[in-house]
């Protein structure tokens, strides 16, 4: 049973990986004009689908966040079925794996795949997007804390919240966007 759940997950990250590269792909030549690195970027093929070597670069480092976070979002998917009492209400605190090292590791999750969609698509439209969908999953992820999270559970959670003090990226992630936003940055101006 568990090698079957192992192998659809496999499955699905490999399907949906070739269907985010399908996409990136064809959407590389909408809106041409609010493409990163336009004055220094190499055009590798032209033609149909016209490919750079800058949206390669980012696809490549779009792709493995991609992956590495929709595999987590299955796994926390699973963990969090099983402390739903109701449909969005927690029957308990879930304290183990994610959950101790981060108190929103699915919104951690979800941003950094909008993330990795957004910054392969090499554009300026990505930075607002990415920016955008960052702010508002942290909104929500505030929301249930205050309005969902601290009247069901209470005590014990303002408890964890003192002794899980990162709510939604840990330091090493927290570098590797800043560095991430920084390369989108500076693409905007060469």
């Amino acid at each position: 049973m568990k090698r079957n759940r192992q192998f659809l997950k496999i499955i699905i990250v490999i399907f949906l990986s070739v269907l985010y590269v399908l996409a990136i792909i064809f959407s590389w030549n909408y809106y041409p004009s609010l493409k990163l690195w336009r004055s220094i970027d190499w055009v590798l093929l032209n033609g149909f689908l016209e490919i750079s070597l800058f949206r390669i670069i980012h696809l490549i480092i779009g792709l493995p966040i991609f992956i590495y976070s929709f595999i987590n979002v299955i796994e926390i998917v699973i963990i969090n079925q099983k402390a739903q009492l109701r449909k969005n209400f927690p029957s308990y605190l879930l304290k183990e794996g994610f959950y101790s090292k981060i108190r929103h590791p699915m919104y951690t999750m979800i941003i950094l795949i909008q993330f990795s969609l957004f910054f392969s698509l090499c554009s300026l439209l990505g930075i607002f997007f990415g920016l955008l969908f960052t702010l508002l999953f942290m909104l929500f992820g505030l929301y249930e804390e205050k309005y969902q999270l601290l009247p069901i559970l209470g005590k014990e959670y303002k408890e964890y919240s003192k002794k899980v003090k990162v709510r939604f990226f840990p330091f090493p992630l927290k570098i590797l966007l800043l560095l991430l936003y920084l390369l989108i940055f500076l693409g905007i101006f060469l």
